[in-house]
């Protein structure tokens, strides 16, 4: 959970790899709006932490997100969807960042972003 919250609010650049959207930025935003279950993040390729099912990030149609461990709010602040880019933009009181989106299905949610040499890929599941 850690590099969860690290990445979240340390991270600045983007790296395009190839993604897989739904067709419509409509369906992306309607598959997008709901409690994501965090699942882990693996660094470099090597699986750093896993989650319990109390961990979520909350994503809202109104442009709102969540970050929350435990029922607390650790995180919360603005998103934008940019399907053209495949980019995920989070804004909040720490920073603005844009992940690359490299897989965004019905139960799936898979965001990557580099960051000071290392790749970092959150995976989310519904």
């Amino acid at each position: 959970m850690r590099y969860l919250i690290g990445a979240l609010i340390q991270l600045t650049s983007i790296y395009s790899q190839s993604q897989s959207l739904p067709e419509t930025k409509s369906d992306s935003i309607n598959i997008l709006s709901t409690r994501w279950r965090y699942i882990k993040t693996i660094l470099n390729g090597i699986d750093q932490d896993s989650s319990d099912s109390k961990n979520f990030f909350i994503i809202s149609k109104d442009g709102r997100y969540e970050l929350t461990k435990d029922n607390e709010r650790l995180l919360d602040g603005k998103w934008e969807l940019d399907t053209q880019r495949n980019t995920f933009t989070t804004n909040d009181k720490q920073a603005i960042r844009k992940w690359v989106i490299l897989k965004l299905s019905n139960d799936e949610f898979k965001l990557e972003i580099e960051y000071d040499g290392d790749k970092i890929l959150m995976i989310f599941m519904k």
